[in-house]
């Protein structure tokens, strides 16, 4: 039996779903000592979201001003931006030149890498759909917004310096990407979970890696020792969660596709669970 009930969707603003006392992945990861994933936000990226999840839409609605609202300065080269801005069609993205050659080169990869379709265009795909549910043994309301939804299938969006194998999973252990897909994974319930991956260098490769069963299952001990943290932190009412947990240094070697998750990393999260376990006795809970 699930741990996650009252699963729904959540209509709401964007301030709604960050600001609200949800917990969300990244939450967890902050409980955890680590920064966490963090979205590709900002107008470009909304059109490398475009480029790979929404192609298309992307002719559409990925807009360059044209050299006559990008010379000159001041109040004469203002008033034409906006102008122009007005004429242009509802959501459309405003980007500069370099940021549209970035976006576009990444549409030119995304279109060449035909497995990705499976998540694109499709009637039953739902893409940055808010979810909520609560934790039955925390009480904590939970939030996610998995990039894109088609049936059971989770797929995350995720760029990255190197997006070939061994450096990308480099990212997934250092970063934690394996709570957030373990978190997605229970609360929806899903079959599979997969990283769709875009590279920020160079020709912007686009890779798709499957989270195995022994991440999901490591992401799943690291995040619910991380929401004991936040639950036992609010019970206090205290706003500030100690970053008990000190960095250690990346491996310096390569991850072959069929090796276990590194020890060091293991060990890590025994020792969250044991943190959280300590703070239960001291806090007398549990």
């Amino acid at each position: 039996m699930s741990r996650f009930v009252k699963v729904e969707k959540w209509d709401c603003t964007e301030a709604e779903y960050f600001d609200g006392e949800a917990v969300g992945s990244s939450s967890i990861c902050r409980a955890l000592g680590k920064a966490g994933p963090s979205p590709q936000t900002g107008d470009l990226g909304n059109a490398i979201d475009h480029a790979v999840l929404r192609p298309h839409l992307f002719d559409a609605l990925v807009r360059v001003p044209p050299p006559e609202c990008q010379r000159g300065s001041g109040t004469g080269q203002q008033t034409r931006l906006k102008e122009w801005r007005a004429q242009q069609p509802e959501g459309a993205i405003i980007l500069s030149p370099s940021d549209y050659e970035t976006a576009l080169a990444v549409a030119k990869s995304a279109e060449n890498r035909r497995t990705l379709s499976w998540f694109q265009g499709q009637p039953d795909v739902e893409i940055q759909q808010s979810w909520r549910a609560v934790d039955q043994e925390t009480g904590l309301t939970i939030r996610l917004r998995p990039d894109v939804l088609r049936g059971r299938v989770i797929g995350d969006l995720k760029m990255s310096k190197s997006p070939d194998l061994p450096g990308f999973k480099r990212s997934v252990y250092s970063l934690l990407y394996f709570v957030q897909a373990a978190l997605y994974y229970d609360v929806l319930g899903a079959e599979e979970f997969w990283w769709l991956v875009v590279g920020n260098k160079g020709e912007h490769r686009v890779a798709l890696y499957r989270c195995t069963d022994d991440l999901l299952e490591l992401g799943r001990r690291a995040y619910s020792a991380g929401l004991d943290l936040i639950a036992h932190a609010r019970f206090e009412k205290r706003e500030h969660i100690p970053a008990w947990w000190e960095d250690r240094p990346l491996p310096l070697h390569d991850l072959e596709s069929n090796e276990e998750p590194p020890v060091w990393l293991v060990k890590e999260i025994i020792e969250y669970e044991d943190h959280a376990q300590r703070v239960s006795r001291l806090r007398g809970v549990g």
